[in-house]
C-alpha cells in the first residue's frame, strides 16, 4: 500500500473544506485531496469558508491565509470561537505567515509544497484527527 492509500484509509471519513482564493490553485488541487479524503468542499474566501463550517461543521480546515473579504486568520479564529474539534491546515506562500498564529494552526505548509510534504503534515495530525473522530461520536450517541 503506497502513501496516497494509507492517507485516504485514515481520512477516508473526513469532511474537509479547502479555502483558496486562487482559481487555478484550487482547480489543480482539488483532485489529489479528494483521492486523500472523504468529503471536499471548497471555498473561494475566508468569509465563505466560514459560511460553510457553520452549515457543515467540518473535521479538517485546509486554507490559504491571504485571500480578500476575510483572511485566513480571521476565518480561523471566527471557527475556533465556535469549536476547538477542528484540525487547521494553513498554506501560505510568505514564511513570515507562519510565526504569526502558530498557537491557531495544527500544520503550516509553505506553498509551493510537494506532495510528500503534504503526506507527512497529513501523518502528523492522524492521532488528533482520531480523538476529534471519537468526541463527535460521542457527542452524537449522546443525543
Amino acid at each position: 500500500m503506497n502513501d496516497i492509500e494509507k492517507i485516504h484509509n485514515t481520512f477516508s471519513d473526513a469532511n474537509v473544506l479547502y479555502v483558496e482564493d486562487e482559481e487555478t490553485v484550487q482547480r489543480m488541487s482539488l483532485p489529489l485531496y479528494k483521492k486523500l479524503f472523504g468529503n471536499v468542499d471548497t471555498a473561494s474566501n475566508g468569509e465563505e469558508g466560514l459560511a460553510l463550517f457553520n452549515e457543515n461543521h467540518y473535521d479538517i480546515i485546509i486554507t490559504d491565509f491571504r485571500m480578500p473579504k476575510m483572511d485566513g486568520r480571521q476565518m480561523i479564529k471566527n471557527i475556533l470561537k465556535l469549536t476547538s474539534d477542528v484540525i487547521i491546515i494553513v498554506l501560505t506562500a510568505s514564511e513570515s505567515d507562519m510565526d504569526i498564529q502558530k498557537d491557531m494552526t495544527d500544520v503550516y505548509l509553505t506553498k509551493p509544497f510537494g506532495l510528500m510534504d503534504l503526506i507527512d503534515a497529513l501523518k502528523s495530525i492522524e492521532d488528533k484527527y482520531h480523538k476529534i473522530k471519537k468526541i463527535k461520536i460521542k457527542l452524537h450517541s449522546n443525543s
